[in-house]
């Protein structure tokens, strides 16, 4: 039996269970499931091909509040790093957030293999969760979707208002 921290528990010892985060459970469900002053890192491989970018943030839950602040590391010719703030974490009542996110891409099913790549790594102490894509295009679809979560928080941030002009031919 698997328990969710939003479920009610009457018994003190499953509370006690339900109580602590269990990244391998609670993921998909972490701004609910976070206890207070836990924290979740999120790594994101946003390199495609010859453009190599780590996006890192950090959430934490403090008085029932989720916000977290996201360290964009970009290496081309000279590394560059963009510290975009901290904010808060409100979750969408639509599927752009990152649980949707997770989820969306959890239920892939896509293990590690020979030339696929973890897209996000999930941290909670001493746990580590991986993400895989499976090919260019669901990378992409993944960092896309990403991107999408991000420019809410970040409207202003470059890296996720990239918009691909048609030309004409």
């Amino acid at each position: 039996m698997s328990l969710r921290c939003s479920q009610k528990i009457e018994n003190k010892k499953v509370q006690e269970k339900c109580d602590s985060f269990e990244l391998e459970r609670d993921f998909d469900n972490f701004s609910t499931a976070l206890g207070n002053d836990d924290s979740l890192i999120l790594i994101v491989n946003a390199s495609i091909c010859v453009w190599s970018e780590m996006d890192r943030l950090v959430f934490i839950k403090k008085d029932g509040n989720v916000r977290f602040n996201t360290t964009v590391h970009i290496w081309m010719e000279n590394e560059e790093i963009h510290k975009l703030g901290t904010v808060e974490y409100t979750k969408a009542t639509d599927s752009l957030n990152f649980e949707n996110l997770f989820k969306f891409v959890s239920d892939k099913g896509i293990s590690r293999q020979g030339v696929n790549s973890s897209v996000f790594t999930l941290i909670h102490g001493k746990d580590t969760l991986r993400l895989y894509s499976d090919h260019l295009l669901d990378h992409m679809e993944n960092l896309g979707y990403f991107a999408n979560i991000q420019r809410r928080f970040y409207p202003d941030a470059e890296m996720y208002n990239t918009v691909l002009e048609p030309t004409e031919e």
